[in-house]
């Protein structure tokens, strides 16, 4: 993680304009893919796996929001991109899957993890593919939103940012952060959690009943597709008082409230909950420290706060300034 998040910054210029979206994807991806991956000879594919993976969600999200086998089948642009990127995927893993499979070196990295774990399955080829897909979709582009949230939100929050260089800078002394660190960053990961309160990348959520469901205001029958937004449930005044406001001290030892860990659905909650969170919040604690540590981003020209509704809350494009760290 320290090692891409130091590749992708470290060709920032002072006055250069960044495309804030587009760094913290290239961080994020590099990350992903180099922990699913980490064979030198195969990482040319693992870039590509992650490359593909936008078009993917956009079909994702259609599929979603109209259920059924009809959709699918319609020869839309959007489905004729899924079903390419979806080929193009799985011919790409197959061959890297393949290699692996050849050499029998343990490279201890995911994807030799999830090889050994599959060899079991009915399909076993096809239960690391599904794997993988799961691992890339859930692994770039959700840390990549929030961390492009995170960097608007302080940018507007002057006094929080303030305190969270003050934490970097206390801990770091200067030096990139290291898995060590985490410890020593409790506020860093304040101001995460509360990002993804105020805006997190899974921002509706489709599930299947197994069972009748019944209570005081109705009933919904077992096999039904039902719908919740974890964005609008973190707006609940009642775990949230001002839920509208970012205020990462929500979230200290000395203040949070067991109803506001039970209303908090950032990263899903139960069987589904996200097998990634650990990896995805020490990955934005240690991109966030470094940038802060290296640089000080701040907007170029107007801001909108109109976030881009797809299979993922994504923040809109937002085009920052890379200006000489400032002292804490």
């Amino acid at each position: 993680m320290r090692d891409c998040v130091a590749e992708v910054t470290g060709s920032w210029q002072p006055g250069q304009v960044i495309d804030v979206n587009e760094e913290m994807h290239r961080i994020t991806a590099k990350v992903t893919s180099r922990a699913l991956i980490s064979a030198e000879e195969a990482r040319p594919a693992a870039a590509r796996l992650a490359r593909a993976l936008p078009d993917i969600l956009r079909g994702l999200y259609w599929r979603m929001v109209i259920p059924g086998s009809l959709f699918p089948r319609i020869p839309l642009p959007v489905n004729r991109r899924f079903d390419h990127q979806m080929r193009h995927t799985r011919h790409t893993l197959d061959q890297v899957v393949s290699h692996y499979r050849t050499t029998t070196t343990d490279h201890g990295d995911l994807l030799s993890m999830v090889i050994t774990a599959c060899e079991q399955e009915h399909d076993p080829q096809q239960a690391v593919y599904d794997q993988v897909v799961t691992i890339l979709m859930g692994g770039v582009e959700t840390t990549a939103a929030t961390l492009v949230w995170l960097l608007r939100l302080i940018n507007s929050h002057p006094h929080i940012r303030q305190r969270l260089l003050a934490e970097v800078t206390g801990a770091l002394g200067g030096r990139p952060p290291d898995h060590t660190d985490l410890d020593d960053l409790p506020y860093t990961q304040q101001v995460i959690t509360e990002t993804v309160r105020l805006y997190p990348a899974g921002w509706i959520v489709s599930r299947s009943t197994t069972a009748d469901v019944h209570w005081n205001e109705g009933h919904i029958s077992a096999g039904a597709d039902v719908f919740y937004s974890p964005y609008a449930l973190h707006r609940d005044p009642e775990p949230f008082p001002d839920p509208e406001a970012f205020i990462p001290d929500r979230w200290s030892p000395e203040q949070v409230t067991p109803a506001q860990r039970q209303a908090f659905f950032g990263f899903g909650v139960g069987r589904r909950k996200c097998i990634g969170d650990v990896f995805g919040v020490t990955e934005a604690t240690i991109a966030v420290a470094a940038i802060l540590s290296r640089r000080h981003l701040e907007h170029d020209g107007p801001v909108t706060d109109r976030p881009l509704i797809g299979t993922l809350l994504m923040a809109p494009p937002t085009r920052m300034r890379v200006q000489p760290a400032t002292p804490a």
